[in-house]
């Protein structure tokens, strides 16, 4: 499917041809990048908040998904190979195609492929990432199946997340989905729901069921969740120590009784 949308873009000439390298050596991306395909046409005025272009935007998270498998001591061929990376490919391309919103002789193809292979990862794997979801760079999935991911989840850079979690709106017709911050990490079977907060560098253990905000650098564990572990609050700076201290040091008088 990809390739027959690699060459649908070719066949009507529209930019460059999109190619596909697949070299380790590569000093820019260390991974499958795409180029010399730049779309001409503007972003959805509706979507100001997401990068329109998907070499410029889309194509470098993917590159850091990729950079974090490698890190990983993935090989090309394991990449080629690992199902989550395609379900992360699928969801770079339907994200960019719903955020920069091509002319329909683009939009249409692209959609019928996007849809297509969702469907296979929805039957197959049980996993669905919204095109509307917006996710940082550095994307990991552990393992395949039950990922689910709502239309209006905020997630940062660098998300390691596991099989069987669910990020989404909460039940009883709350509205509104996690924002979660960069360097976060998800175990097995979590769930985050609600309108909620998950700061820089925290995680959820496995099994964990997470309904209200979590401080950055906290550990989460337990149904519902609760902080086990979080980091020492920051001491007082003395330019704050300075500034709480009365003027010349003078000790405030008690107001005289009558």
């Amino acid at each position: 499917m990809g390739l027959a949308a690699l060459g649908y873009l070719e066949a009507i000439g529209l930019g460059q041809a999109i190619r596909l390298e697949l070299s380790g050596d590569c000093p820019a991306t260390n991974g499958i990048v795409l180029l010399g395909y730049r779309p001409q046409w503007g972003i959805d005025s509706r979507r100001t908040d997401r990068v329109g272009s998907f070499e410029g935007s889309e194509m470098n998270k993917f590159s850091e998904d990729v950079a974090r498998y490698r890190a990983d001591g993935a090989s090309t061929v394991d990449i080629l190979f690992r199902p989550t990376i395609w379900v992360i490919a699928i969801y770079r391309l339907r994200n960019w195609v719903y955020v920069a919103n091509p002319p329909w002789l683009i939009r249409t193809p692209l959609r019928v492929i996007c849809v297509l292979a969702n469907m296979f990862f929805e039957v197959f794997m049980a996993m669905e990432i919204s095109p509307r979801a917006s996710i940082g760079g550095g994307l990991c999935i552990g393992h395949v199946g039950g990922l689910v991911i709502s239309k209006d989840a905020v997630i940062g850079r660098n998300f390691d997340v596991g099989q069987r979690v669910t990020i989404g709106a909460s039940a009883g017709g709350r509205e509104g989905a996690p924002t979660i911050g960069d360097n976060v990490y998800i175990g097995i079977g979590a769930t985050v729901t609600g309108k909620i907060r998950i700061g820089n560098g925290a995680k959820i253990s496995a099994n964990t069921l997470v309904i209200n905000d979590v401080p950055e650098g906290a550990t989460v564990m337990g149904v519902p969740g609760r902080v086990f572990f979080a980091p020492p609050a920051a001491a007082p700076s003395p330019s704050m120590l300075d500034a709480e201290r009365p003027a010349n040091n003078q000790v405030p008088q008690e107001p005289s009784r009558v």
